[in-house]
This record gives structure tokens, sequence and C-alpha cells, in this order.
């Protein structure tokens, strides 16, 4: 689970407020479908802060495609390459293999395309999500955009150039913008699911 706990440092770090610090060891049991994450996801959906906001901005929710061949997804997309020999590495002698689905958007404001790779299996998921990893191109290559544990869906939102990611994580929803070839964490859009209280017990 190298990839995931890799990841998770990541999610932990930049949305200090919306997940709680819990240490994911490697013993770690995978758990797919937290109850509060299951509810956001389909409850919380992106809300813009203003009126004014939601009338410039465009939503998009990624399709994910699961990959069947590694070596062509490589040649397509060679900045993938080290990715895919890592996935490759950790399935060996793996009963359950790793899931490669790619996702791919264009925005035509910032003439800027996205490669999105989410790698989906025992050793890149944890109770925070799966690893998504993307990839910018502003004109310049590919590059290293985004490394997180996050569930799907994932919502990207344009508003003249601007780009941003709505990511799921067990603290709820959160906002990532793109800034200077880097999403990072600007604001949590849900507030967690607290647990039913427990009557008292009689004495």
């Amino acid at each position: 689970m190298k990839a995931a706990r890799k990841a998770t440092l990541i999610v932990l770090l930049a949305m200090g407020v919306a997940v709680p610090a819990i240490s994911v060891q490697a013993s770690s049991p995978v758990d797919m479908t937290p109850v509060a994450t299951a509810q956001m996801a389909t409850a919380g959906n992106y809300t813009p802060a203003s009126a004014e906001q939601s009338m410039q901005e465009k939503s998009h929710t990624l399709s994910f495609t699961e990959i069947k061949s590694h070596k062509d997804l490589v040649k397509k997309y060679p900045f993938l390459k080290d990715d895919i020999a890592e996935v490759e590495h950790d399935d060996l002698g793996e009963t359950t293999k790793t899931t490669t689905s790619i996702a791919t958007f264009h925005d035509k404001a910032s003439n800027s395309d996205f490669v999105f790779l989410n790698l989906s299996g025992p050793m890149f998921c944890t109770s925070h999500g799966c690893s998504v990893t993307g990839y910018v191109n502003d004109g310049h290559g590919f590059k290293s955009a985004l490394n997180v544990l996050t569930f799907e869906p994932i919502n990207v939102v344009t508003n003249h150039g601007k780009v941003s990611l709505v990511l799921t994580g067990p603290a709820g929803l959160a906002q990532w913008d793109l800034k200077n070839g880097q999403f990072e964490h600007s604001r949590n859009l849900d507030t967690p699911v607290a647990p039913p209280q427990q009557p008292p017990s009689p004495n």
C-alpha cells in the first residue's frame, strides 16, 4: 500500500480541517464504503459560493474508462510510464489485480488538457478512497498536478480559465483549485455527518 499511504499524507496535509488526523497503517483494512462518505456522495453536490459564481461556472463529471492494455496506455501517454510500472510491480503475486482507469478533460478557456489516472485495488485503496493522480498540459507538456485518495464522482468546475476539482473524502466534499500547475485545497463544501446519539443507558 505504498502508493496509497503516500497519497493519504497529501490529503491529510492539504485538508487539515476537512479530514480527521487518522493514521493509516499498512495493515489497515480496506473499507471502500464508509457510511459518512456514502451519504455525502449521494446528497452533497457541489454548490457555488454565490449566485453570480453559479452563472459563470460550468461543472463536468469525469467519466473513467477501465484500461485493458497498459502497453497501449503508456504508448498514448508516455508520462504515465512510472505509474504503470509501479502498478505492475505491486500486482506481482497478488490474486486481486489493480483496476486501472483513466479520464480526460479539455478546458477551452485555458487551452489546457487534463489526464486523471484512477487506481483501484487493495494496494491503492484505503478507507479514505482510492489513488487518483492528475496531470495537466498547458502547452508545455504534461506535468503532475494531483496525487490524492478520493472517491467518485469527481467533478471538474471551470470558470473563464480557472479550473477546480470537487473531491469526496471521509469528511465530505472539498474544492481543490489549480494554481501554478498544482491542484491545492481551497475550501470544504460539506460538514461531516455526525453519528446518531445513543440514548443513555438506564441506571
